[in-house]
């Protein structure tokens, strides 16, 4: 037997084990450059921390108000609505200071300034916190001693509460100490690592070594080129990089992308949205966004279920990207909503490819088993540049602009403007409600009277008639005419509250006005939609038992139009009030197109005409001949007619002379407080 050469030995091992030597140093750099990042990075990881934390609070905080809100809008009783309002506000404010006691906060509920405190739970100056609070940051750094407060301010607009956090930063420097001891902690793990990976390949390699030097021994000095035990392990750990790189690759794609259309989702849309905003402050740029909502999509969902609307929004989702160019991002937002971002793409250009998709969604059908379902889609489109607007400004833009555009008619494209005239409209209708709500919290809605006089002699009238009219006192003691105001009540579903305090209202003040010895009957206007509150007929039942009044005193006053919109509601409600002996009157009579078909379902006492006929029907031949043929019908019908809106002598002749029963206009009277004397 030969004797082995030691340089082959050496050799051997060498060629083995040179490769484990740039791990070794790989793994110790890496422990150094993580260790530096670790102490570079604690206090980054500790402010996210704060954000994070902070505005969770915050949101938790604006949510147990915002219940509180929507639960004093579904009262049903008005007036104890507004004083159980007072009562929510003191509860919440309850649960405000028990859940910062639970999550260790600190806090200020404020009003207006230091001077209107609801709630202080902070060591610190509370004037001192309020400026912090106004220096307009979303985090401000407050140092107090040798202690740092993080603050974070926002506000409850519809009550007008202005809600500071504070949080003891010594939570967060522990949390920075805990991140740089586990970074000590990995770069002891990587070292130990490294060593002890070197020990186990040294450990797996004696053996076939061994092996090829005993062959070397017997055979001499083969061409190795490797050793097929090293081979196999090099393959396997290249195959498990590779699974695991495909499936970092899946995770970041399932994190930026909705899962049932494959579209790029909220999240990645508003970062690409950011990306394009942050360009255009540094080079000149124009980009577009439209926001996209589908059109009678719940009737899909409805009709066939989930899983079909599913199916539609993923064909409708195909449909849309084939018309986009390539570099355009589609998304879908949520629900039916989709948002397109067109960069370096200025407002005609977008508005060709926005009444692109309009077209191809208007075209498009949707089979389901045995239906058919077309859709329609209404768009909003907003242009910015360099502006300095963010992403929320950008959304709130184009979402407005698309509820304008169902507002004007559905599958339409409204595009935005800085004087867009619609969506200020609206945007004023949504600062209404809180307005309402304040007024009704602090008792400054007004009833006044009308007076309702007969028009001939044979009608007699011992007892005065009056419809109790509605008005609202500003914050600056100015009266508001309700066309201000109901508008908006009614698109946010505040009328039924509205209403449920003109019945109790009204019905508080008929007590004193019953006492007049001609006494008094009051009319009183009920909306549409409280029409089918399921509530109202208990409502004025209860009413009517607590304060005594005869339900043959009470006319309810609905519009033709919400008649018409609620006929089956409307008649079952009459025919209920009726029978405890309320009457009804059709109010704005004629401004509909099928006003008389209708009078047969409606079992009602009175028809007023409406007063877009009667101002000048002593002047004009076609309002005369309405006026006329509505009282005939009436009057063969059995029901009683007021005319609205009479002004002059003239016109009281005509009616008169046409045989009207009852005028409410200036000429009979002008409003008065329901509260003064008859």
């Amino acid at each position: 037997m030969r004797q082995k050469p030691p340089e082959v030995t050496r050799s051997l091992y060498f060629r083995i084990l040179a490769p484990l030597v740039p791990i070794v140093i790989l793994m110790v750099l890496l422990g150094s450059v993580v260790f530096s990042l670790g102490l570079s990075t604690a206090r980054h990881y500790a402010d996210e921390r704060i954000r994070e934390d902070i505005g969770r609070n915050a949101r938790e905080i604006y949510n147990l108000c915002d219940v509180a809100l929507q639960e004093s809008l579904l009262e049903g009783d008005a007036a104890a609505a507004v004083s159980g309002l007072r009562i929510r506000k003191g509860r919440t404010l309850g649960k405000i200071e028990e859940y910062a006691q639970n999550n260790n906060l600190q806090l200020l509920v404020y009003t207006g300034s230091a001077d209107d405190m609801l709630l202080a739970l902070s060591r610190l100056d509370a004037t001192r916190v309020i400026a912090a609070a106004r220096g307009g940051a979303e985090i401000e750094e407050i140092d107090a001693g040798d202690e740092t407060y993080y603050l974070r301010h926002f506000e409850f607009e519809p009550w007008g509460w202005n809600i500071v956090l504070l949080k003891d930063g010594k939570v967060y420097a522990d949390f920075a100490s805990n991140i740089k001891q586990s970074y000590y902690a990995i770069v002891a793990i990587l070292l130990l690592a490294g060593v002890a990976l070197v020990l186990y390949f040294r450990l797996i390699i004696h053996k076939p070594v061994r092996t090829i030097i005993e062959s070397i021994q017997s055979n001499g000095l083969p061409e190795y080129r490797g050793i097929y035990e090293f081979e196999f392990l090099s393959d396997t750990i290249r195959e498990a990089a590779q699974q695991e790189q495909q499936k970092q690759i899946q995770i970041s794609y399932q994190a930026s992308h909705d899962a049932l259309t494959g579209l790029v989702n909220r999240r990645e849309f508003e970062r690409r949205l950011g990306v394009a905003l942050e360009e255009a402050q540094f080079k000149p740029s124009t980009h577009s966004m439209l926001y996209l909502d589908l059109d009678q999509f719940k009737i899909v969902n409805d009709t066939c279920g989930h899983n079909a609307g599913d199916a539609l929004l993923q064909q409708l989702a195909a449909t849309l990207h084939a018309k986009l160019r390539q570099n355009d991002v589609l998304a879908r937002l949520g629900g039916d909503e989709f948002g397109v971002l067109l960069e370096h793409c200025p407002g005609e250009p977008a508005m060709r490819i926005a009444e692109t998709l309009r077209m191809a969604v208007a075209s498009f059908r949707f089979v389901w088993m045995d239906k058919t379902f077309s859709v329609g889609v209404s768009i909003g489109l907003a242009t910015f540049g360099g502006e300095g607007m963010s992403v929320g400004d950008v959304f709130s833009i184009v979402d407005g602009a698309c509820y304008v555009a169902k507002d004007l008619g559905r599958n339409r494209i409204h595009v935005y403007s800085p004087d867009d005239i619609e969506l200020a409209e609206r945007t004023g209708q949504m600062n209404w409600v809180g307005r309402i709500t304040q007024a009704l919290e602090e008792n400054r809605l007004r009833l006044y009277r009308q007076a309702i006089v007969p028009l001939q002699e044979d009608a007699g009238q011992a007892t005065r008639h009056y419809e109790v009219l509605l008005r609202m006192v500003g914050e600056d003691g100015r009266e508001i005419s309700p066309m201000a105001f109901i508008p908006a009540a009614e698109r946010y579903n505040l009328m039924p509250t509205i209403d449920f305090w003109v019945i109790r209202t009204a019905f508080e003040h008929y007590a004193r006005l019953a006492r007049h010895p001609r006494g008094c009957h009051l009319a009183i206007n009920l909306s549409g939609a409280t029409l089918g509150d399921e509530r109202l007929l208990p409502y004025i039942r209860e009413q009517l038992r607590q304060f005594d009044v005869p339900p043959t005193a009470i006319c309810f006053e609905i519009t033709e139009t919400a008649a018409i919109a609620k006929l089956c509601s409307a008649t079952i409600l009459i025919q209920e009030l009726k029978r405890l002996g309320c009457r009804f009157a059709l109010d704005d009579f004629g401004s509909g197109m099928s006003s008389f078909g209708y009078l047969k379902n409606l079992p009602i006492d009175f028809i007023k005409i409406d007063g877009a006929f009667v101002r000048n029907l002593d002047r004009d031949p076609i309002d005369r001949a309405m006026v006329e043929a509505i009282n005939n019908i009436g009057h063969v019908m059995g029901i009683k007619t007021i005319a609205e809106f009479v002004e002059s002598e003239a016109v009281v002749e005509e009616l008169r002379r046409m045989g009207v029963d009852h005028a409410q206009g200036y000429w009979a009277g002008r409003p008065e407080a329901l509260d003064s004397d008859p």
